[in-house]
């Protein structure tokens, strides 16, 4: 018997792979504010998480320099970069197949709702997601209040609904969401050495744990 009826994904990172444009807004924003230039290794810092976080803790600002940068950012990204994206190999297919399957999926991501709206649209997401929510103007909505949003809209029940992410931030929602959780290794958080109950290391092998398919070649899991 399939154990979920809903599937909740996160969006940068799970479905888009989102980097080139944020890293472009982030080096405009750094050069435009006067900024030390981020290193590449540290460019996933600032992807996931809400730009307030990341400005605040990678660069120690003070509420004020925080707003400013994260103004920067969004004015930038919004009218240069929102679409320079592309969904991951094979997420389109595994997005047709889990919804022909008869499951109900939905986004729950951090992106700005108006902006994740646009490309979730841009990129045909919506023909197989509904629904979509982000996070509020400023960000201050926290995943797990997106993914219980998420939830409420779907009247899903909890023990038969998953969260699919790349990052801790996805992982501690879903726990804190009382949901199950899985993670993606080939996003921007978690890699194959991540220590996670469950995760799938590409977008086809979803639908090998999710339908029940897998033949424990496909699913890693990990007992800490």
């Amino acid at each position: 018997m399939r154990k979920y009826d809903n599937v909740i994904f996160d969006l940068d990172g799970t479905l888009l792979n989102t980097k080139v444009g944020i890293v472009s807004s982030l080096i405009e924003m750094t050069s435009n504010l006067n900024l030390s230039q981020i290193p590449e290794c540290d460019y996933n810092r600032f992807i996931g998480p809400p730009i307030e976080q990341s400005v605040r803790e990678y660069y120690g600002f003070d509420e004020l320099q925080t707003r400013e940068a994260a103004m920067m950012f969004r004015k930038i990204y919004a009218e240069k970069h929102l679409f320079d994206a592309v969904p991951y190999e094979n997420i389109l297919d595994t997005l047709a197949k889990l919804k022909d399957s008869g499951l109900n999926l939905a986004i729950a991501t951090y992106k700005r709702h108006d902006y994740a709206e646009k490309a979730i649209k841009y990129f045909g997401l919506d023909k197989y997601c509904n629904p979509y929510i982000g996070s509020d103007t400023d960000s201050r909505t926290t995943k797990t209040a997106i993914i219980l949003a998420c939830i409420s809209k779907m009247n899903a029940n909890v023990l038969r609904t998953v969260y699919i992410g790349d990052t801790e931030h996805d992982r501690i929602g879903a726990k804190e969401a009382n949901i199950d959780f899985i993670g993606v290794t080939y996003g921007f958080g978690y890699n194959k050495n991540s220590r996670l109950e469950y995760s799938v290391d590409s977008p086809e092998k979803i639908i090998n744990l999710i339908l029940g398919e897998d033949n424990n070649n496909d699913l890693r899991l990990h007992t800490s």
